[in-house]
C-alpha cells in the first residue's frame, strides 16, 4: 500500500523545484518568442496582405533584434555559469 505522506512529499518537493526554476522557464519562454518573432510578424503582414519585400524587410529587422536580445541574454547566463565553476574550481584547489 502506497504512503499518502510519501505522495504529498513528492509533490511538495516537485511544487518546490517548480518554484524555484519558474525564472528560468519563463526566460526560456521569453527567448522562444523572440527567437520566432520573425515568422509571426511575416504570417500577421501575409494575412494584411502586405507586399512581400516589405514583409521580408520587417521580418528579417525584428528577427535580428530578436536573436540579439536572445544573444545578449545567453551570455550573461554563460557568464554566469562560468563564475560559478570558477568558484568550484578554485575550492577544490584548496
Amino acid at each position: 500500500m502506497i504512503d499518502l505522506s510519501l505522495i504529498l512529499d513528492k509533490i511538495k518537493n516537485y511544487l518546490r523545484f517548480l518554484q524555484k526554476s519558474l525564472r528560468e522557464i519563463i526566460k526560456g519562454f521569453v527567448l522562444f518568442i523572440f527567437a520566432t518573432l520573425g515568422l509571426i510578424s511575416a504570417v500577421i503582414f501575409r494575412s494584411l496582405d502586405f507586399n512581400g519585400v516589405i514583409i521580408s524587410i520587417i521580418s528579417i529587422i525584428v528577427e535580428i533584434f530578436g536573436i540579439l536580445f536572445c544573444f545578449l541574454a545567453c551570455r550573461s547566463y554563460l557568464e554566469q555559469i562560468e563564475e560559478e565553476t570558477e568558484i568550484k574550481s578554485k575550492k577544490k584547489i584548496k
